[in-house]
């Protein structure tokens, strides 16, 4: 018989005692750890019956729930009475099932949550009289399952093959007259079977972020509308796997002459484990691009246990090795002006050069040697920041609406603008780079004095950064940008939990 909610509770008590008896010892054993192996044996017996159930989070809060109301009752009440309410609902099953209808006929669950049919009337017994019990395995009912499971098989791999031309020619004998009768029969021909290649759908997923059963639903929906057929998520998943292992075969790098990387730290989701359930959670995570130069290729990235030089390095000697790439074609190594990749005892290019036992080029980018300056600049000048996007000086606080403001007169400020492309630029860098040919050339257009739509108000460290960028130029920025855009196309996609963990 399936657990009622008194006998879910003495099995609780019985084991708080025996683990006081196993351990020798007066002291009450933790919740947790009784919750563990009362939860873990009401699964077992509802397994027996082959019945579909909750899952496990909402068993240990019904078990929580019932447990805390019975302590809170024998707070005022030693022994509850026989016609105590409470003793009397009691009696009830431990119901844990997946599907609460009344009715099993018109059960409105999902298909996965429904009651078999077999089932039916025992659980129904369960809920009301409780007078079936579960025996042993019934093995007349096993063989009927097991040989419905197999001709359902088997239909399914008859459909999904593509039927073959039948060499034999039928005897079948006929009343027709003797030259119809000597006619050969012709087989009726038959139309290939219909075969896609799915390769460009699975690289299309890939390049948007599509999960594999939102991809399937989407095709489907197109084939379906042409008669063609369906696809499942499970086949699609393999062309995905299979397609990145073609694409990654066909483009293995073999050398890498120069070695550009920068990082930043990203919210990832990961899953932590607690009382045998995962729960997903945000973490800050520092992750690394690798680009390979020339060509601006992407490799990978990696994420570092630490911050520091020498982690860094060691997780990029490791990617290297698990890539099956050489180190001993590297020539140069591109990164920012930071102390933990170009310190001259510590730094990762150093301890780079220290692995391969030779000197390598530094390619350091000039973007963070001039932004140095300019931000020391603001400071002196305006003051510092009160927040990411609030100024304390007066200069400052004037930039929100600096458009509607009167234009005076003023000296200009002789200056050497370097020869850009509209296109290489953004458009907060056109515009800057317009106000400073304004200020160069003594003269405010209209597009700046009149600007009918308001301008994006840049916070501080934006406006160091688009005003350092519009100072250099693109080949100062290639291969940092192009880390962001094509890492994207890599990064794992989880459908599930069991997915991630695995």
């Amino acid at each position: 018989m399936l657990p009622t909610y008194e006998e879910v509770i003495k099995f609780y008590e019985w084991n708080r005692h025996k683990i006081k008896n196993d351990k020798e010892t007066k002291k009450e054993p933790s919740y947790k750890e009784l919750e563990t192996v009362v939860v873990a044996r009401i699964k077992e017996i509802w397994a027996k019956a082959s019945i579909p159930i909750v899952q496990r989070k909402r068993v240990k809060a019904m078990l929580q729930t019932y447990h805390l109301k019975c302590k809170n009752l024998l707070k005022s009440n030693p022994k509850i009475p026989e016609n105590k309410e409470f003793r009397r609902s009691s009696k009830a099953l431990f119901d844990i099932s997946s599907c609460k209808c009344k009715e099993m006929n018109n059960c409105t669950c999902p298909r996965e949550k429904k009651i078999p049919v077999r089932k039916q009337s025992f659980l129904i017994d369960q809920r009301t009289a409780r007078k079936m019990v579960m025996g042993t395995v019934d093995i007349d009912a096993t063989n009927q399952m097991r040989n419905t499971l197999k001709r359902k098989l088997l239909r399914q791999k008859s459909l999904c093959k593509p039927q073959k031309e039948s060499k034999e020619e039928p005897n079948i004998s006929t009343s027709f007259t003797s030259s119809e009768s000597d006619r050969d029969d012709v087989p009726q021909p038959q139309l290939p079977a219909v075969t896609i290649d799915y390769t460009l759908l699975s690289k299309k997923c890939d390049r948007f972020g599509v999960s594999d059963r939102a991809g399937a639903a989407i095709a489907s929906a197109v084939l379906h509308s042409t008669n063609v057929g369906v696809i499942d998520k499970n086949k699609l998943r393999r062309k995905r796997k299979k397609t990145r292992e073609n694409i990654v075969e066909q483009n293995k790098i073999l050398h890498v002459p120069a070695l550009y990387f920068d990082g930043r730290k990203d919210k990832t989701l990961t899953l932590t484990e607690k009382d045998g359930q995962y729960y997903r959670q945000s973490i800050l995570e520092e992750h690394i691009s690798l680009i390979k130069e020339p060509e601006s290729k992407f490799l990978g990235y990696i994420a570092p246990n630490s911050e520091t030089s020498k982690s860094i390095e060691q997780t990029i000697n490791d990617f290297f090795l698990e890539s099956s790439i050489p180190m001993e074609s590297l020539l140069a190594v591109g990164c920012d002006g930071t102390n933990v990749n170009v310190g001259k005892k510590g730094g990762i290019i150093r301890l780079l050069e220290q692995r391969l036992n030779r000197p390598l080029q530094w390619i350091i980018c000039l973007l963070h040697m001039k932004e140095l300056p300019l931000r020391h600049l603001f400071i002196e000048v305006d003051g510092t920041t009160s927040g990411p996007q609030t100024f304390s000086g007066p200069i400052g606080k004037m930039l929100e609406k600096c458009e509607t403001r009167p234009v005076i007169q003023f000296r200009p400020i002789p200056a050497e603008l370097p020869e850009v492309t509209a296109k290489d630029l953004s458009t907060d860098q056109k515009y800057l780079y317009k106000i400073v040919s304004a200020v160069y050339l003594m003269k405010i257009f209209n597009y700046l004095s009149n600007k009918k739509e308001k301008v994006k108000y840049l916070s501080y460290a934006k406006t160091v950064t688009e005003a350092s960028g519009t100072l250099c130029s693109k080949s100062d920025r290639e291969g940092f940008i192009k880390a962001e855009i094509e890492s994207r196309t890599v990064m794992p996609k989880i459908d599930s939990k069991k997915d991630f963990v695995a």
